[in-house]
């Protein structure tokens, strides 16, 4: 039966999936592959197919926040996905974590509203240790720059009533903070399938006293094929290669 948001059904997709918020990442991700073909796009949810070193890979886009990341995980699950990481781009909540470093998260604070209509909050958001592991493995292959630890998933981007908080997780070693991972990691989990997360630094979290300078990736820059993209990329290869050493 075709999903009704992502419309696909059982052999659209692959096993082995990506997961991005941005539509154009899509394409972008679709760039690394072979004999990629687009699947569906409605709303939001844009999908391809391709093959990476004979394996074939599904790229899905989830738009921003939670409730859709959620949605399309579920509704890949439905049609066949087994393995899904996010792709993504966040903010660092430590001074050491630069701008065009990679965070892979081993574990995510809930602090959204998505994950609440699931589980109690004292559910942990946590990857699967097999992705994490290849994860990591595949970013000392690519060389990057990149940090594990505890991330952070909000709702609220520009909210002016949270810096003292995003400090307060800083202050708990918090690594970076973003929109989405804490949905696609739990509902992976009850739905007993793997996943894990890469993110791209693009800049700093608010509220968080970061040096100077962090910001100078930012998503504007896609538009002029920066060095954003060289590390945007860098992390869609971390993706791949771990998707395939699975």
């Amino acid at each position: 039966m075709k999903q009704p948001h992502i419309l696909c059904e059982k052999g659209d997709l692959s096993e082995l999936a990506i997961v991005v918020g941005d539509p154009a990442r899509v394409e972008r991700v679709g760039a690394l592959l072979e004999n990629s073909r687009q699947v569906a796009s409605n709303r939001e949810f844009t999908s391809l197919v391709g093959e990476y070193q004979g394996k074939e890979i599904a790229v899905m886009s989830t738009g921003i926040g939670g409730p859709s990341a959620a949605i399309a995980i579920e509704e890949m699950i439905k049609v066949g996905v087994k393995v899904v990481i996010r792709v993504g781009s966040c903010g660092s909540m430590q001074p050491q974590i630069k701008a065009g470093d990679l965070a892979i998260p081993d574990s995510v604070v809930s602090a959204e509203g998505t994950t609440q209509g699931y589980v109690p909050p004292e559910f942990p958001a946590a990857g699967s240790p097999e992705v994490f592991i290849a994860l990591k493995e595949a970013a000392k292959a690519n060389e990057a720059d990149f940090h594990t630890g505890t991330s952070l998933t909000i709702d609220s981007l520009y909210a002016r009533t949270t810096p003292e908080r995003k400090e307060e997780w800083s202050r708990y070693g918090v690594i970076a903070q973003e929109m989405e991972a804490a949905a696609v990691l739990t509902v992976a989990r009850l739905r007993n399938i793997r996943a894990g997360c890469v993110f791209l630094v693009v800049n700093r979290a608010e509220g968080v006293d970061i040096e100077e300078g962090i910001g100078k990736y930012t998503e504007q820059s896609v538009s002029g094929k920066g060095e954003f993209l060289e590390k945007e990329k860098t992390a869609i290869k971390t993706a791949l290669d771990a998707l395939i050493s699975l």
